[in-house]
Parts: structure tokens; C-alpha cells; sequence
């Protein structure tokens, strides 16, 4: 069952839960949606039983994961989150995430041994970048400034894809993460504004709107009698 809210679903495969491949078609994918739902419909099983809730979290799972990939918008929103946060966490911070295979966790982590390792590596000036990074930055600081515009007339979707596109083209440049964290969280999509703050700060310690936004998640501490607690509460 999905267990995380609406913020983080770009921690869950959603193409995962249909049994579908990223590239699948809109028709197919809703050929597949009907078909599920119609397999694990509660009102097909006994009202009460085993079966019948674990078809309620499977029904629910379903269409959770079809109203997302079902929608054009949200499918590329989804698409380009799980892509640039999920990924670059895991390479700077070792960060694991449900379906990230250990060696390859293990591979990236050791390339990346620390935040402050990766800031200066990533800082360091670049020698013979010539006409093709010079492109690049003219293309995603276009994109960043074409996402400033839409955010200061409220257009946050449109805002969120240019700011998307810009981290696309240059991964390493925390504003463009900031600015998409604060995107995020005037949607009111507070963990994924979280994640993009997070990783600004990684790329710079100074970036003035992740200083301002970030809030770093507080450890939750168990107690031996939290344990016992607990362990009534299951008996």
C-alpha cells in the first residue's frame, strides 16, 4: 500500500503498482488501469473478509497510481521530480529510496564520500568548457528566467516545468533548485519543496531563499518504554 502522502509519491514507483514500463501509451495505460480495477474491485470479494481489504488497498493503490500517470501533467511532473531529486539525493547524500539497488547506492555514494567533498568538486572552475557549455548556460539560464516570469504572475505549473528544464540542462546550480523548491511550496507540495531546498544547499551552503525555506527534518527518537509500549499495543 502507498504510505506516503501526495508530497513524496516520487519516492513510489507508480509504473511499478500497474505493471507498466515508463514509455507505456495513454491508451494502454488506461486499458490496463480498467482492467486492475476491475480485478481487485472490493465489491467483488466478501464483505468483511481478508481478501476483500487487501483489494481496498490494492483498488486504492491502483487509482492513486493511474491519477497520476493518467495525466499528462502529472505524469511529466512525477517523471522529472523522481528523475532529479531521487537521483541526485542518492548520488550526494547517499539518500536510500525503496526501489534503489544497493551496489548501485554503494557505487554512487563512494564517488560523492561527503556534501562539503561534492560543493567544492562542483564549485571548482571548469577548464575548456568552450561554445557547447556556453550554450548550455545561455539555454537554462533562458529557462530559469523564463520560470522567474510565470512564478511572479502565479503561473506555478508552468513555472515548475521551466525551472525543471533548467536543472535538466545544468543539474549543479542550486538556484535553479531553490527556485523550483519555492515553486513547490507556494503549490503547497512541502516535502518535494524540502528536497529541492536540500539539495540547493548541498550545491551552495549560502543560497539565500533554501537558507530561508529549508527545515531540517527533526530524528524521532524511540525510548525503551516507547518499545514496550509498542510492543502491548501489537499484543
Amino acid at each position: 500500500m502507498i504510505d506516503v502522502d501526495d508530497d513524496n509519491l516520487w519516492r513510489v514507483n507508480l509504473f511499478e503498482i500497474l505493471g507498466v514500463s515508463e514509455d507505456v501509451s495513454k491508451d494502454d495505460l488506461k486499458n490496463v488501469y480498467k482492467s486492475l480495477a476491475k480485478q481487485y474491485h472490493p465489491d467483488r470479494f466478501p464483505a468483511g473478509s481478508a481478501e476483500q481489504n487487501a483489494a481496498k488497498e490494492k483498488f486504492s493503490d491502483i487509482n492513486k497510481a493511474y491519477d497520476v500517470l493518467g495525466n499528462d501533467a502529472k505524469r511529466s511532473n512525477y517523471l522529472d521530480t523522481r528523475r532529479l531529486l531521487a537521483e541526485h539525493l542518492i548520488t550526494v547524500e547517499g539518500v536510500n529510496t525503496p526501489d534503489t539497488a544497493p551496489a548501485k547506492q554503494a557505487t554512487q555514494t563512494a564517488a560523492s564520500p561527503t556534501p562539503a567533498a561534492s560543493t567544492a568538486a562542483k564549485s571548482a572552475p571548469k577548464k575548456n568548457e568552450g561554445p557547447k557549455e556556453d550554450a548550455k548556460l545561455k539555454q537554462a539560464e533562458e529557462a530559469f528566467k523564463e520560470g522567474n516570469s510565470l512564478f511572479n504572475k502565479s503561473d506555478l505549473d508552468g513555472a515548475i516545468t521551466a525551472f525543471q528544464r533548467a536543472i535538466s540542462v545544468l543539474p549543479d546550480t542550486g538556484k535553479f533548485h531553490s527556485a523550483l523548491g519555492r515553486a513547490y511550496l507556494m503549490k503547497g507540495w512541502k516535502g518535494m519543496a524540502q528536497s529541492a531546498f536540500k539539495q540547493a544547499l548541498v550545491l551552495n551552503p549560502n543560497d539565500p531563499v533554501a537558507k530561508k525555506h529549508y527545515e531540517p527534518e527533526k530524528a524521532k527518537k524511540k525510548g525503551l518504554l516507547d518499545g514496550l509500549f509498542g510492543k502491548f499495543k501489537k499484543d
